[in-house]
């Protein structure tokens, strides 16, 4: 479904390699992710953020933009951040080596130069933060945390679909 969505409307992307599609920000419009969107899972999460932060009475989470990206072996995406609370990515196919999702602490990496070894990365000696990307696994993170997904190296696609919840009144 997601890529015959993709051949028939128009690429949205206009930052990333020049292979990659996103689609419009405005997907969870559209009925193709409503079982992602109104799943268990997704309204358990936003329960938990909202007992983990003070929530006025007149506001709720809720899904404010999602879209969909299809990254071709040799595809790779740029740092980004969204507006909102949290993003979230659900990694629909993304195989061992389609390309793993990187983190910026936001720490200047002038910081690390004393400390960097760019064979032995991690957390405490670089401004990123690498991780996998399993597929049928959903991932959360502060919206303001820049993010990317590294080149994708394999022979297949990796499809993600990422939405962002911000809080609306109710």
């Amino acid at each position: 479904q997601i890529r015959a969505f993709a051949e028939k409307h128009v690429n949205y992307n206009n930052t990333h390699h020049t292979t990659v599609f996103q689609s419009q920000h405005d997907i969870h419009n559209n009925n193709l992710f409503k079982n992602v969107l109104e799943s268990e899972e997704i309204k358990e999460y936003g329960k938990l953020l909202s007992e983990r932060y003070t929530i006025k009475s007149f506001l709720s989470f809720a899904v404010t933009e999602s879209w969909f990206t299809i990254i071709p072996p040799g595809g790779i995406t740029m740092p980004i951040s969204t507006n909102g609370i949290v993003t979230c990515c659900y990694f629909l196919e993304s195989g061992p080596h389609t390309g793993h999702m990187t983190f910026d602490s936001g720490i200047n990496e002038k910081y690390f130069d004393p400390i960097k070894d760019a064979h032995n990365s991690h957390s405490f000696n670089s401004n990123k933060l690498d991780t996998m990307t399993p597929e049928g696994c959903i991932f959360g993170w502060p919206s303001y945390v820049k993010h990317n997904y590294a080149t994708n190296i394999s022979s297949e696609d990796k499809i993600l679909y990422t939405f962002v919840l911000d809080l609306v009144t109710v």
